[in-house]
Parts: C-alpha cells; structure tokens; sequence
C-alpha cells in the first residue's frame, strides 16, 4: 500500500512506501526512486499548470461555457469537487484555445495555399442540396491600440450549413411548411478582412463547398463581403439578407420623416413591399419622388445601397427556389459566440486571448468539441490511445 503525505517542504505531494514490498515496487515503478513525487505518478510533470490534459479540457470546456471566470471556478467545484482559482481557469483556457486555433490556422493557410496554385478541383457530384454561407462582422474592446489609436477589433463570424440536414415543421402564423437547421459550423476570427477570407474559404471547403447543386452566400450587402464572393467563391449566388435590408430602409425613413412616425412607417412598409417582389425599379422610383431635400436628411444612402447590391434582391425568385432571404443564422451565432464573453459591459480583451475563446466557444456552439478541441489537445500533450478513446466530455 502507499501512502501519500500533503505538502512538503518543497511544496510537492510525494508517494512515500509503507513497507519494504511497497518501496521495492516503487522503486521499479519510479525509475530507483524510493520518493517518487505525485506529478511523476500522474504523468504530469511535464504538463503546464500541473494538471492532466483531460482535466485542462474540462476547465476549458467550462470556460467558454460560462459567462464568466468566476462562474466557471464554482462550476468546476461544484461539478468535479476541484478549487481551481481564476488565474489559472484562464490561463488553462488560453493554452487550450490557441493549440485549436493554430491548427485552425494551419488549415486556412492549406485552403488559400490550394486556391492561389490553381488546382482546386472539385469532383463531378450528385449532391442535389444547397451550401449556404453566411458572414457578419462586430467590434471587440481590446487593450491594445491600433495605428488609429483605437482600441476596438474588428471581429468577424463565419457558419456554413447545408439543406442536406434540414428537417421541417409546420409555422401556423404563415401555414407553411419552414426548414429547420441540424448541422452548422461556426469559425471566429478576431482580425483583419483579409485574414478571416482564409478561415472562412477554409471553412466552406470542410463543409463541401464545390460539391453541391448550388452555393448562396448570404450577408448584409457590405463591400468585403460582395468582393470575397468575386474572389473566393465566384459560382455562388449572393443574397442581401432581407431582414437587415428591411433594417436599413426602416433607420433611413425614421431620418426623412423624423418626426412624422406613421409616414415612416408607410413608406418602409412600400418599399419592402416593393422589393420583396423583386420590383426594385419601381422602388427606387418611389425613393426619388421624396426630392432631393427629404433625401438629404439621411446620411444612409438607400439609392446607393440598393444599386450596389441589385445582383442579390432578387426575393420572389429567390422563395420560388426556396432559399433562405435571411441572415438568422448568422445572428444568433454572434450572440452565443461572441456576445457571451467578448461582448461583456467593460470587457477589454487581449486579442489573442480573445481570438482563442472565440475559437472554443465556436467549437462547442457547433458540436465540434470532440474533434476539434479534445483530439488535437491530446496529441499535443502526447496523451496515448487509451485516454484520447476514454475521454467522455462531449
């Protein structure tokens, strides 16, 4: 039997033998130890933060999960029985997101590499289903200032999904029958446009891009994205999302008639009615009747906005085909992947802490955490077979 003491003089938790037989197989055991130290036993020494690579997961896990580090310690301990304090919670947390992330990294760098040399092909397929990708930005409150002297980020989402796991329901309010989406994956990037093109072709690739019958590119009729359909993904069909059009032409008559709200209400009212069926000749007909002294009032061009985007209105044709108008998707992915942590009153990140979070709570939001989180931390702590098979935790 052994017997393990608390902390000794060199703050480490040693195996001690109880008898001779005991200090004989600890000998062996130990490598001619006859003091073997807890974290040789546990296969931890050469571990950061003294704890095994399953147990970083979970604190991880727990992490990007929580609103909060604080949360996350009283999770952990009311889970596991573990006191783990808030320092480490976020240092484990950082460690694991970045070994994610450069894999990430790795794999957007390959999908440009394969881009620029010309030879992606893509394979005859049968695959009558629709890629859908959708794309938005937001801003991140960093502590570190740019060539500007600004201390915002610029963070952008990704989520690729397929009409191939759509399943369907019943919406009395309209008495059709809408899709509802299975899988979906999301991929964070806090950074620069040209960057994040790499992580999201990458990400298109990993769901089939170039397999199916057709791809649509959904967004909110920003250049960067109208330019990274031109560059990246020029088969595709782009949509400006319906909803934020709406958005944008109700803000632009609440400028015209600001203090006039049923006028406003009115004419946002006929011009969405215009564009929803497709008829955007005659919407901006109606735009410019208001003369040039109401339309000065907006600082929002909704002629120019319209114009830029006129390949990708096309609504009645577009729910003839029975594709998706609306970035949704998108929205509520920036809300439970951004917005829960990055997005906090007062928050002010590290970019790369932020970046690395972004990344796990992507992971965990789309059902990757196995395959992309635990998999690759593993291997990189060198965990053998038997403990990347038994690990339980999603």
């Amino acid at each position: 039997m052994l017997t393990c003491f608390g902390p000794l003089t060199f703050n480490r938790l040693a195996l001690l033998p109880s008898s001779r037989e005991d200090a004989q197989k600890l000998k062996e055991t130990g490598y001619g130890k006859i003091i073997f130290p807890l974290d040789e036993a546990l296969e931890i020494v050469n571990l950061p933060f003294k704890i095994t690579a399953p147990t970083m997961l979970e604190v991880a896990y727990w992490a990007q999960s929580s609103p909060s580090y604080e949360l996350a310690a009283k999770r952990i301990k009311h889970a596991r029985g573990l006191e783990i304090n808030i320092e480490r919670i976020r240092s484990v947390t950082n460690a694991v997101g970045k070994i994610v992330f450069d894999n990430d990294a790795r794999e957007a760098e390959k999908a440009l590499e394969i881009l620029d040399s010309g030879n992606l092909i893509f394979k005859e397929s049968d695959n009558n289903h629709i890629l859908y990708l959708d794309t938005d930005g937001a801003m991140v409150q960093t502590r570190q200032e740019n060539v500007q002297g600004s201390t915002w980020k610029e963070n952008k989402l990704g989520v690729a999904f397929s009409s191939e796991y759509f399943s369907y329901y019943y919406d009395k309010k309209i008495q059709k029958k809408r899709p509802r989406v299975g899988k979906r994956e999301y991929r964070a990037y806090v950074g620069d446009v040209e960057n994040f093109k790499k992580h999201f072709f990458a990400l298109a690739l990993r769901n089939g891009y170039g397999s199916f019958r057709k791809t649509i590119l959904l967004g909110d009729g920003a250049t960067w994205i109208r330019n990274t359909r031109e560059e990246l993904f020029p088969d595709a069909q782009q949509i400006l999302d319906y909803y934020r059009l709406s958005e944008n032409i109700s803000t632009f008559f609440k400028s015209v008639f600001d203090k006039d709200e049923q006028k406003r209400e009115d004419w946002t009212e006929k011009i969405c009615e215009l564009l929803i069926n497709s008829e955007a000749e005659e919407a901006k007909k109606e735009i410019i009747s208001l003369g040039d002294k109401l339309l000065s009032k907006s600082a929002f061009n909704l002629l120019n906005y319209i114009n830029n985007n006129e390949d990708n209105i096309d609504y009645k044709k577009y729910i003839e085909n029975g594709y998706f108008i609306g970035s949704g998707f998108i929205e509520s992915g920036g809300k439970s992947v951004l917005q829960q942590w990055l997005k906090r009153p007062g928050a002010r990140w590290n970019v790369d802490c932020a970046q690395n979070m972004a990344t796990l709570m992507a992971k965990a939001q789309c059902g990757l955490w196995r395959q992309d989180v635990v998999s690759p931390v593993l291997k990189f702590y060198g965990a053998n077979s038997e403990q990347l098979n038994n690990f339980s935790l999603l």
